[in-house]
């Protein structure tokens, strides 16, 4: 039987060469030389400032959002977590769709102005529009990871502080910023990456050539001149410029799987303070909710669900996404197993953190680069192109959760080596009885929060399919904006509702399923 770190580095070896693949498939591709030039270094600021812009305000506002929930202790507290934890799978289309639906020039907001006599020009798109939809998507992610560092303060401490009477900046320098300064490089490295690959809300919100970003340059270069060298040449630049920021990341890999339960005492500010807290969290709860509660207002009502219904397209594109994102969780969750597994058996830093590199290669390598690459891989085989859709998806939606699986199952697979590793040394427990008895238990809560957040993730991608679609071959995100192109609003409505229904309630009661009565290591 191999052993662990054999299949890890199988796996990690197997990822290597599939993006080498990719890139060669690319490279020999031909550019067409009546495409368009494109400013590469322009574009680069372009995409640099966006993802700083976003990167800056999703971290500010989630950590306001994390040190206000640290000092509150309320019966909806864990639900509170919870919206945030299920706001950090919400797909981006979907958000960007609920923006519009809020700060459109058909919106609530441009309704409400027009009943009372004022007209709403203000426009959502630009750059503007970009920061706002990332912030959405990413400052829950912040928050998350830095509320455990918070809950895990000694309680020794916190009753120091309080009876040393420190106030609320001095307690934010004394007793919160060396419990958060460990997970903020993780988190707001994370968080640029996501920003700098952003697709569907740069696609969506962007508004033209001036907030173009690789991503949408490269599905340019390739759906509207197909000049596939140039999108090669586009993808090897941002390949370059996401690794600065990777190695970072990897090194200070954040965990936010799990609500944090070693809460042992709340240091409750004053009246001031806690009306302070609570209004943040009240707003920064309005701002996450309101774009994904504007979609399921407007989509789910009697008309437009049941004009959905009839249409075949939409089963077809519903069962395509159930099928792939089920077949995506379960492989995601069995390579993060493995890799998680093989890491918790190595002592070296530097091969620990080889190891896992290859999981990162989504967040390196662009999504449509992958569509891309297999497309042109399946041609050369001689296979029609459409065969390869499914496993195209497929792939690209484990690249997409690798990184997250990651921070939520090797913390579990680490703490289970260090601590009973010498027992299962001792008892020379095999591979089987090992995982059966110790692994399994200890690791199921976080099994099931990856299995439910990769198929989150893969239900609610636009970027493989961006390339792959077609009126045959559709996925929900792919069929939303298809509606879009078309102006049927209502139906692309109605497809989202459903989408972030689906999306939460996959979340919400998944890993509790597969949890069970058991808890983490």
């Amino acid at each position: 039987m191999l052993s662990r770190q054999t299949v890890g580095w199988t796996i990690g070896a197997a990822i290597l060469l599939l993006i080498a693949a990719l890139f060669a498939a690319l490279f020999a591709a031909p550019e067409n030389p009546a495409a368009p030039a494109i400013d590469i270094a322009d574009l680069l600021r372009m995409t640099l400032t966006q993802a700083a812009i976003s990167t800056t305000v999703a971290t500010i506002s989630g950590t306001a959002i994390a040190i206000a929930l640290s000092r509150l202790n309320f019966r909806g507290r864990a639900l509170t977590i919870s919206i945030l934890s299920s706001a950090i799978v919400a797909p981006a289309i979907a958000v960007a769709l609920g923006l519009l639906t809020i700060w459109g020039r058909a919106g609530l907001i441009a309704d409400a102005t027009s009943a009372l006599g004022v007209t709403w020009n203000w426009s959502i798109f630009g750059l503007h529009g970009i920061v706002l939809a990332h912030a959405v998507l990413d400052a829950p992610l912040v928050a998350r990871i830095l509320i455990d560092r918070l809950d895990a303060i000694p309680a020794d401490r916190l009753k120091l502080g309080q009876c040393l009477g420190l106030g609320p900046w001095q307690r934010i320098r004394i007793v919160d910023w060396p419990a958060l300064a460990p997970a903020l490089p993780g988190a707001i490295g994370l968080v640029f990456l996501l920003c700098f690959t952003s697709f569907p809300v740069v696609f969506l919100l962007g508004g033209g050539p001036a907030n173009q970003t690789f991503e949408v340059a490269i599905y340019g270069a390739v759906r509207q001149s197909f000049d596939l060298g140039g999108a090669a040449q586009l993808a090897l630049v941002q390949m370059l410029a996401c690794l600065v920021v990777i190695l970072p990341v990897l090194l200070a890999a954040p965990q936010f799987g799990e609500t944090a339960t070693h809460r042992g005492y709340v240091w409750r500010p004053g009246a001031t303070g806690s009306a302070i807290s609570a209004l943040i969290v009240a707003m920064g709860l309005l701002f996450y909710v309101s774009p994904l509660i504007a979609p399921l207002l407007r989509g789910l009502t009697a008309q437009n669900l049941l004009r959905l219904f009839a249409l075949p397209s939409f089963w077809q594109a519903l069962t395509t996404s159930l099928l792939i994102g089920t077949a995506s969780a379960l492989l995601t969750a069995i390579l993060a197993l493995q890799l998680s597994l093989a890491r918790a058996g190595l002592r070296s830093r530097p091969a620990r953190t080889a190891l896992l590199l290859p999981a990162y290669a989504y967040l390196l390598t662009p999504a449509v680069v992958i569509s891309l690459g297999l497309f042109l891989i399946v041609r050369a085989m001689g296979f029609a192109p459409q065969s390869a859709a499914p496993f195209a998806l497929i792939i690209g939606s484990v690249l997409l959760a690798l990184p997250f699986a990651l921070s939520s199952m090797a913390p579990a697979a680490d703490a289970i080596a260090a601590r009973y590793g010498k027992l299962i040394q001792s008892l020379d427990l095999g591979p089987l009885t090992r995982w059966r008895f110790i692994e399994w238990p200890l690791m199921r809560t976080s099994a099931g929060t990856v299995l439910a957040m990769a198929f989150c993730f893969s239900l609610g991608d636009l970027g493989i399919i961006a390339l792959f679609g077609t009126e045959q071959f559709a996925t929900l995100p792919w069929a939303i904006n298809r509606a879009l192109g078309a102006y049927r609003t209502n139906d692309a409505a109605a497809m989202t509702a459903i989408l972030l229904v689906l999306n939460f309630a996959v979340f919400l009661v998944l890993p509790r399923l597969i949890a069970g009565r058991h808890t983490d290591a």
